[in-house]
């Protein structure tokens, strides 16, 4: 079960990086959470999602992860790789090495968790380098 949580990590990360931003109810939970850096609470349910696309969007003209090491956890799958922004208003471009956490219930995404680095993805995961 766990390697087809990866695989559907992948999945929706492809999707995400093509451009492909719109909520789909057969592969994401309704009671799915996405855990920010920039917002103390996470966003929750189909149009917490919904609403966490659109401000991405307003805000940026290139969002994509790029993922660099993919490990699977079981229960939860761990991606560690290069996030690359451009703002939508300056175009001002920005790399950094980030990590996310995401959880798989029934099939569906439940839980994403971004981090600022690698280190501390691994270090909410319990694992180490």
């Amino acid at each position: 079960m766990s390697q087809e949580n990866v695989e559907i990590a992948k999945g929706w990360l492809d999707r995400w990086n093509r451009g492909e931003r719109s909520v789909q109810v057969d592969e994401i939970h309704s009671d799915v959470e996405v855990a920010s850096r920039f917002r103390p609470e996470p966003y929750r349910g189909l149009e917490g999602v919904q609403q966490w696309i659109d401000e991405v969007d307003e805000q940026f003209q290139e969002w994509r992860l790029a993922v660099e090491d993919w490990r699977d956890e079981g229960n939860y799958v761990v991606a560690l790789g290069q996030l690359h922004l451009r703002g939508r208003t300056s175009a001002v471009e920005f790399d950094q090495k980030v990590g996310a956490i995401v959880e798989v219930k029934d099939g569906k995404l439940f839980r994403v968790s971004f981090f600022a680095s690698p280190e501390e993805a691994l270090e909410a995961a319990g694992l180490e380098e």
